[in-house]
């Protein structure tokens, strides 16, 4: 999953991309939990840094069955905007 967002400094360069690489479940139920891997990259596609969210209680309840859930918790999780 994949969305634009508005650019950001990530010193030395701007990013405007943010990639979710792969969302793992770490435990499944009522008392779930999952980890969410991030990128961010630039214009021309240089990854310039990297990390995880963990998702967990409500979050992860809300999530459902719909991934685009994922991509906009994880932008808002990193204080970013997406742009279409």
């Amino acid at each position: 999953m994949q969305t634009n967002i508005e650019p950001v400094s990530v010193f030395p360069h701007t990013a405007t991309k943010l990639v979710i690489a792969a969302v793992q479940v770490r435990q499944l139920g009522e008392g779930g939990q999952a980890f969410a891997a991030w990128q961010l990259f630039t214009a021309d596609d240089k990854q310039v840094q990297s990390g995880g969210v963990e998702i967990s209680g409500s979050e992860y309840t809300a999530w459902g069955e719909d991934d685009t859930y994922i991509l906009n918790l994880v932008v808002s999780k990193l204080g970013l905007t997406a742009v279409p």
